[in-house]
């Protein structure tokens, strides 16, 4: 059954090593991908097995994860944590944006792999061509040539256009850039901010509805405001939990992008004191119901009737 590569989740791996990524051993180079496959939006693989559930998760022999998991953490890339381990710098490998020299030069190396790869197809279809045509004789084959000679165009590079083809033109920014990216970035905040205030939170991933109404909200702001609405929110939802205002459920993103309350936390405050809505200089919010109540009778002293 053939993948559908649109709906698939892929990651991205980098070719260039850096040297400490040389100087592995060959475990820790054959472990290192299978991690960063397994890595969930923020980086983190849940495991509080040790090398042993680590195995499990990347399905791999204990006696290969075991001395790789000693030179990846003693080399700093992977990071141990109360919930299992950490992926050094994942966030900002998974979320870099490509330079345009690099993403012309990678664009001319895709061409240039498709006329290859369209060339050897081509060969082979001519070699797995009929084999009875081996056995015309030689006095057919010496027509059959000299016809082709006189109907097929040269294919000398001589014959051809002198003039290199002209370099593809540079792809110009799409004012609806990949929402994708954005969602990972705000996945990875709520997790963090999770984390900082449990540490046993659970960590949360967005569905196909979370990224719908993400692209909704997003693709009216510019591109390069969509960052920081998406941290403004999530710092926003992170200060009324702080505050008690929210519970911790709040960080998830279906409230981050939720139709009605993405407005709600793009204009709500980042920072939450005990008496005002922002900073020392807030008023103090009324009291309703229950809470009112609870007010006039700490008010009322005993002797009162």
């Amino acid at each position: 059954m053939a993948r559908d590569w649109s709906l698939s989740r892929f990651v991205r791996l980098y070719v260039v090593e850096s040297a400490d990524e040389a100087a592995w051993d060959w475990q820790a180079r054959c472990v290192w991908p299978l991690l960063i496959k397994a890595a969930d939006r923020a980086g983190v693989i849940e495991t509080s097995k040790g090398a042993k559930g680590l195995a499990a998760v990347i399905r791999m022999p204990l006696e290969v994860v075991a001395p790789a998991l000693e030179e990846l953490t003693a080399d700093g890339c992977l990071i141990v944590t109360p919930r299992g381990y950490l992926l050094r710098n994942y966030l900002e490998a998974q979320n870099a944006k490509m330079a345009g020299s690099q993403r012309q030069a990678e664009y001319k190396a895709r061409e240039r792999a498709k006329e290859a790869l369209n060339g050897n197809e081509a060969h082979a279809e001519v070699t797995r061509g009929d084999t009875r045509s081996r056995e015309v004789t030689a006095g057919d084959a010496e027509v059959t040539l000299r016809r082709d000679e006189q109907s097929r165009p040269s294919l000398s590079p001589l014959a051809r256009d002198p003039s290199p083809p002209a370099p593809a033109p540079a792809a110009e920014p799409s004012p609806f850039a990949p929402i994708a990216r954005h969602v990972t970035l705000a996945v990875g905040l709520l997790n963090a901010a999770r984390l900082e205030l449990d540490p046993a939170a659970q960590p949360v991933d967005a569905d196909q509805g979370d990224e719908m109404a993400a692209a909704a909200h997003l693709r009216a702001l510019p591109e390069d405001r969509r960052e920081a609405a998406i941290r403004h929110g999530v710092a926003a939802i992170a200060a009324a939990v702080k505050a008690g205002r929210e519970t911790l459920g709040a960080l998830r993103p279906g409230e981050l992008f939720g139709p009605r309350s993405w407005r709600k936390w793009q204009a709500a405050p980042t920072v939450i004191t005990a008496r005002g809505r922002d900073g020392p200089g807030g008023g103090s919010r009324p009291a309703r119901g229950l809470a009112a109540a609870l007010d006039l009778l700490a008010q009322t002293s005993p002797e009162d009737p």
